[in-house]
């Protein structure tokens, strides 16, 4: 009984040496890590990306929701901030949509409560100044929109985004953080205010609206 166990000692003996496997680390911490590398690489090229190519228009609609270029601008650079933090799983879904709300719903917060940035990468990829269009927003400043600085803030805001973005009463409300009834109270008063405006209605709920009006 005892030949058993030496046969098998004397066998492992003259077998050559495994060469041990690959520890845990080279596996899965390194590659890993080199993955994360990448993928973060490449979030930052595609925020970048976005930020040069949507700047403009982020910045226009901001000053739609605020009625003052500099809080505009603050108002998109703290969006684009808190969008950078979670752009992995934005960029994979609908960041158009995603980055437009987190502007609406900085621009309302602003009023709730008076904190802006943090910033970083680069104050959040600042583009040239070129990429804004000065023209345009005098031209909206003095013109079609001159009539939603007559409306307190809130007013304002709903009114861009439920006749401008025709988003819904129920999404209005969700970026607002108030009832869909506030919503509609709020609106209701907005378009009275504005009926001293009726290029700004017309431009909101559509031309037949001006003719209907008179």
């Amino acid at each position: 009984m005892a030949l058993l166990p030496a046969l098998r000692a004397l066998r492992l003996l003259s077998e050559p040496a495994r060469p041990a496997p690959p520890a845990r680390y080279d596996l899965l911490t390194e590659s890993g890590s080199q993955a994360r590398e990448l993928d973060q690489e490449s979030a930052e090229v595609s925020f970048r990306r976005f930020v040069a190519a949507r700047w403009g228009a982020l910045q226009r609609y901001a000053f739609l929701l605020t009625g003052d270029h500099q809080i505009a601008e603050d108002v998109v650079q703290v969006a684009l901030e808190r969008c950078w933090r979670r752009w992995d799983k934005i960029r994979a879904d609908s960041p158009e949509s995603y980055v437009r709300t987190a502007v609406a719903n900085t621009a309302a917060s602003r009023h709730r409560r008076r904190r802006l940035p943090e910033l970083s990468l680069e104050e959040i990829v600042r583009p040239p100044a070129q990429l804004y269009d000065h023209a345009e927003t005098q031209a909206l400043r003095s013109g079609l929109w001159a009539g939603l600085n007559d409306l307190p803030p809130r007013q304002r805001t709903i009114v861009v985004l439920r006749l401008w973005e025709d988003r819904s009463v129920e999404e209005t409300a969700r970026v607002l953080g108030i009832s869909a009834g506030a919503v509609k109270s709020q609106l209701s008063k907005a378009i009275a205010a504005l009926r001293k405006h009726p290029q700004v209605l017309g431009a909101l709920l559509g031309s037949d609206w001006t003719e209907a009006s008179r």
